[in-house]
């Protein structure tokens, strides 16, 4: 069983008050982060995870069953679910968040170091599998260009699955623009907030391989430790 410090519980406590409250996130995060002395991880872990219950609730009622996805346009938010599930096969632990979604805590600039890895390929052979499953009418694979290995990326995406793979200079924002054409997949507030559909095919794969390193955040604020 994968535990957390009631610290750090105190303060994800502590800043989702904040943020109920009206707060600015940045400010508010930075203050409970000198109050509780949290590392850069548990920081982050907050910032990733922890929102006003406004949205969390916002984003949890846009998930949808994975048969809204069948027949629908699938929009894939690449780096964002490819390495949530290659966290995974790492043996990563990994965080179900306030709003109904697991995440990681890696940063993008680690990540590109695992681009020659045969996990890489592995987890992308995991999400294909499941995206199969689901039975979407057209994948669309958005990934960020301004990322170095985003090239050789969009490269192995073609060589092992039929995904429509586009290279944007802000995926994020050609995530939310073709929101409104089916159902996104990404854990990226900023995208779930302003998308109409949600599925999470990163979460989806853990769930499948039974994964147990994972943390409900939710869990926590509720009943503490």
């Amino acid at each position: 069983m994968v535990l957390i410090e009631r610290r750090v519980i105190e303060a994800a406590k502590d800043y989702k008050y904040l943020l109920n409250r009206g707060y600015n996130a940045e400010l508010s995060l930075n203050l409970v982060s000198n109050r509780y002395s949290l590392s850069k991880y548990e920081k982050l872990l907050l910032y990733r995870c922890i929102h006003s219950d406004e949205i969390a609730k916002d984003i949890r009622s846009k998930l949808v069953p994975p048969t809204e996805v069948k027949g629908n346009v699938l929009i894939i938010d690449g780096f964002n679910v490819l390495m949530t599930v290659t966290s995974m096969l790492e043996g990563d632990t990994l965080f179900l968040c306030d709003d109904g979604l697991i995440r990681d805590l890696r940063s993008l600039r680690s990540r590109g170091l695992l681009i020659e890895s045969p996990i890489l390929r592995e987890s992308l052979n995991l999400v294909n599998n499941v995206v199969n499953e689901l039975s979407p009418s057209k994948v669309v694979f958005i990934l960020d260009k301004q990322v170095s290995w985003s090239a050789v990326l969009s490269r192995m995406v073609n060589e092992v699955t039929g995904f429509d793979v586009l290279l944007s200079g802000r995926a994020d924002k050609e995530v939310i623009i073709r929101s409104t054409e089916g159902v996104i997949s990404s854990s990226d507030v900023v995208i779930l907030m302003k998308a109409p559909k949600i599925y999470d095919v990163a979460g989806h794969v853990i769930r499948v391989k039974g994964y147990s390193k994972i943390i409900d955040i939710l869990k926590y604020l509720k009943e503490g430790i």
